[in-house]
């Protein structure tokens, strides 16, 4: 067929990438430093109960934690794919957010392993509990440690991240009787 121009399907490539208008995403950022201030709000009624081996109000500042960085996720997201490329400001904004929920994150994980670590008999419910913060401390440990966060930390962020290192290490030194990892008996 002449003059006809054949069209390949688009069934199984990908679409042309979205972008996002900087409004939206200025809102969205606006949304997430309110939801931080609530978060840390919530990490200082956990730190208070952690110190009475109490891990309800932690479990729900962990929930409210996760729902921040999926949050986080998409902003950033949106971050990449702005309408007429990156915006220093918007950046900055997010970044500084992130910066703050991470050490307050870090600051709240330090009190609950010195709560956890105290105790000769931990609750029922620890080893699920240290699982999750473990992994926590480290990814935020780790995040906050790359090249684009060290220029603002403050010295006691910097602080607090030595200190959660050395927690860490007591912590994983209690592992094993937390995690079992003794080779499983067959009965």
């Amino acid at each position: 067929m002449m003059g006809q121009r054949r069209t390949t399907p688009t069934v199984g490539f990908p679409r042309m990438a979205k972008t996002y208008p900087k409004d939206e995403v200025g809102r969205f950022i606006s949304q997430l430093d309110k939801k931080a201030q609530q978060l840390l709000k919530l990490a200082d009624v956990a730190e208070a109960d952690a110190r009475q081996s109490s891990y309800q109000s932690y479990m729900t500042f962990r929930d409210k934690a996760g729902e921040f960085e999926t949050f986080a996720i998409i902003i950033e997201n949106r971050l990449k794919a702005l309408e007429g490329g990156p915006d220093g400001e918007l950046e900055d904004k997010f970044d500084r957010i992130t910066v703050l929920i991470l050490t307050g994150l870090i600051r709240a994980s330090i009190k609950f392993f010195l709560a956890m670590s105290e105790p000769a008999v931990l609750p029922l419910g620890t080893k699920e509990v240290f699982i999750g913060e473990l992994r926590s401390l480290h990814n935020s440990r780790e995040k906050l440690m790359g090249d684009k966060f060290q220029s603002k930390l403050s010295p006691s962020d910097i602080d607090n991240l030595k200190r959660a290192e050395q927690i860490l290490m007591m912590v994983i030194e209690r592992a094993p009787s937390l995690l079992s990892l003794d080779e499983d008996e067959e009965d």
